[in-house]
């Protein structure tokens, strides 16, 4: 993914980038929810500064 999320998210709760990514993925393709929550966690990490 292309905005730093799953890094970011990753380092946060202690989860490498690419099993974020993958559950990114997963969450976006059988539920449809993973792509708001991505886009969410864009915008927090743009307005916190980290």
């Amino acid at each position: 993914m292309i905005l730093g999320v799953s890094k970011w998210f990753g380092e946060k709760v202690g989860i490498e980038e690419k099993y974020m990514r993958l559950i990114f993925t997963i969450a976006i393709v059988f539920y449809g929810v993973g792509l708001g929550f991505y886009i969410a966690l864009w915008l927090y990490k743009i307005i916190s500064k980290e």
